[in-house]
């Protein structure tokens, strides 16, 4: 079981539509058939009564959609702590490295570092130009 899936049972709930909910979601109506046939074979019940008309939820389905729901509340209501925490400056620092070839160059994110440092204070920037051929070979390697 996963969030997606959560995320993906509430909203056909909501919708009575994989077709719709795909639209809503931002991905295809295979997607979200897939991920909830595999959590009804996880969890060994059906969730959805499929028709014609559109989709309904069963017994089972019902009371997945209660748990579905407290969980996303639970994980919404511990994003809006972590929110907060930063807000009251309590954190732990954070380092950020950005790296851009001198192609590109570092005085074109300018306006985005003071705007970033605005925002987040407490995240240090480090900017750093590299030649292209250093960032290919070494990618995340990069200090």
């Amino acid at each position: 079981m996963n969030i997606k899936q959560l995320y993906y049972l509430t909203d056909i709930a909501k919708t009575h539509s994989l077709n719709m909910s795909a639209q809503r979601l931002y991905t295809s109506q295979q997607a979200i058939s897939y991920e909830i046939k595999k959590l009804e074979q996880e969890l060994g019940i059906t969730l959805l009564s499929r028709k014609k008309t559109g989709v309904t939820l069963t017994n089972n389905g019902e009371k997945t959609l209660i748990f579905a729901k407290e969980t996303l509340k639970g994980l919404e209501d511990l994003k809006a702590s972590f929110v907060q925490d930063c807000t009251n400056n309590v954190h732990r620092p954070v380092t950020l490295q950005v790296v851009t070839s001198p192609l590109c160059g570092i005085s074109i994110f300018k306006d985005f570092f003071v705007k970033f440092n605005k925002h987040f204070p407490y995240v240090k920037l480090i900017a750093k130009e590299i030649p292209e051929s250093v960032i290919l070979e070494k990618g995340h390697e990069i200090k």
